[in-house]
């Protein structure tokens, strides 16, 4: 991953972002435009209801013919109406008088309608007819003797807001016939319609049609829509800073190693420890080394990395189930044979490492297991003597490595049952020079015998250290004089030639 995959990725999620907020968006939009619909609807079927209830009051009054008295009920309901412009009256398919215009001199003989709904009642959709001295044109319903006249001018706010739409007939063949509004008109054009919704009523033989174009959604939403794209930029901001962020700890030694736990790349190398006077190999040390596809990582960088990132037992316990595994496929280890496992010492203060004894594997008959702790002020603990020396009462052996360089004095060691001191290899590579520290030897070696731990020396690498660690009084030793860190099968070999 790199910094251009973190930046692809950022834009990527603040696209998405975005584009999810436009589909939420353009949802919300046809809700709105089924709620025109709706709105649409609820008109015609008042304006409906009124003009049927109308003409069948009309039509159940005992009116034959146009005298005053007719005119006046036909204006009374004309007057209490609130749709319906004017009434007419009809013999036969000739308009005899309207309230309007009362008698005409010239019966009006009616057009072909447009349609016939499904009650009997005729409908004109653009009749032109006379009010007073003008001619409009109007939507005329016929329902038997009696017909009611509708201003078209409702039709002005049937739709609201910047859509196209048309109000249809629905046929009886289920076909539909477009009566009025402006999509009837924009049907002809190249009108983008790229929302269209179409539903029809369950009470009156209608549907309505809407369709609206994304630069009207645009147009409706322009501010939320500023607002999310605000919103997405922020985003790839954050994502690209985040990203960049994990990008960075991806690469760093500490993910490598975190990664490295679960992946398998810690593994295991064996140096021998030996009798210093023969080289007779006695046992060997663990030595926990890492490796991946971006190659080693040494003790050194991933050692302090653990312990400050808490990961030490889990580090430990894996290191432990690899030396097994490497056990269990080797043949030949000798009885007796010491395996020295590094512990770091915060698990032994916290009774972490406790948990070896419920481990059957590392009570094996022909190896014993030797727990190598670095002197540290959290083993002066009380809890870290008795943890200590609990393991020491089940059988494992304690080694305090790098000793004359901590915090241990002569009564601490004696409580935790120490079974082997290991002198720090600073003090072997200084016995060449005769410096002060290397006369601590032989000091060393006389706390050993006061109580009965064996001596090993680490860091041999020549035959002038090896003989005066042997007449300073020390038995045993590792170093590259006797053996660098190596498989646990070619250790084998090496004892197996003696």
């Amino acid at each position: 991953m790199d910094k251009l995959a973190v930046t692809a990725l950022a834009a990527l999620i603040a696209l998405l972002i975005y584009c999810t907020a436009v589909a939420l968006l353009k949802k919300d939009y046809e809700a709105y435009l089924h709620q025109q619909i709706a709105t649409g609807f609820a008109q015609v079927d008042e304006i409906s209801q009124e003009v049927l209830t109308t003409l069948n009051q009309l039509e159940s009054k005992p009116i034959k013919s146009c005298d005053e008295q007719a005119l006046h009920q036909m204006r009374q309901v004309v007057f209490l109406s609130q749709h319906i412009k004017d009434i007419g009256f009809l013999q036969g398919d000739r308009l005899i008088c309207t309230t309007g215009m009362g008698q005409l001199n010239t019966p009006v003989h009616n057009q072909n309608p447009d349609f016939i709904g499904k009650l009997g009642a005729k409908v004109w959709i653009n009749m032109p007819i006379i009010l007073t001295d003008f001619e409009v044109y109007a939507i005329v319903v016929q329902l038997e003797h009696f017909n009611a006249v509708i201003h078209r001018d409702f039709l002005d706010s049937l739709i609201t807001g910047q859509v196209f739409w048309k109000i249809s007939f629905a046929n009886s063949n289920g076909s539909l016939t477009p009566l009025a509004g402006p999509l009837v008109e924009a049907e002809n054009s190249t009108a983008n319609t790229d929302f269209l919704l179409e539903e029809c009523s369950n009470r009156i033989p209608y549907c309505l049609t809407v369709a609206a174009s994304n630069d009207h959604f645009s147009d409706q939403y322009r501010l939320v829509l500023l607002g999310w794209q605000v919103i997405a930029v922020l985003a790839f901001v954050f994502c690209w800073l985040a990203g960049g962020h994990f990008l960075r700890y991806y690469r760093s030694t500490q993910a490598r190693i975190t990664r490295g736990l679960h992946q398998g790349a810690f593994y295991c190398l064996y140096q021998p420890i030996v009798e210093i006077s023969n080289g007779k190999v006695i046992g060997c040390e663990v030595l926990a080394r890492y490796k991946d596809a971006k190659g080693d990582l040494y003790p050194d960088e991933f050692i302090p990395l653990i312990a400050e990132h808490n990961n030490t037992w889990p580090f430990t316990r894996a290191i432990i189930q690899r030396t097994l595994q490497d056990i269990d496929a080797c043949d030949g280890l000798p009885d007796g044979f010491k395996i020295n496992i590094n512990f770091y010492p915060q698990d032994i203060e916290s009774g972490a490492i406790l948990e070896l004894l419920e481990h059957p594997d590392l009570k094996r008959q022909q190896c014993r297991f030797v727990v190598e702790v670095t002197e540290n002020e959290k083993l002066t603990s009380r809890a870290a003597g008795q943890t200590l020396s609990l393991l020491s009462e089940n059988g494992f052996e304690i080694a305090i490595d790098d000793f004359g360089t901590g915090y241990s004095n002569l009564r601490q060691i004696q409580e935790y049952s120490c079974h082997t001191l290991k002198i720090d290899r600073s003090f072997i590579s200084e016995m060449e020079a005769g410096s002060i520290r290397a006369t601590l030897i032989p000091h060393i070696v006389d706390i050993a015998r006061k109580i009965d731990a064996r001596v090993v020396a680490e860091g041999i690498e020549n035959n002038m250290q090896n003989q005066e660690l042997i007449s300073a009084g020390v038995t045993y030793g590792q170093g590259y004089m006797f053996g660098k860190p190596m498989p646990l099968d070619k250790l084998l070999s090496m004892i197996a030639k003696g």
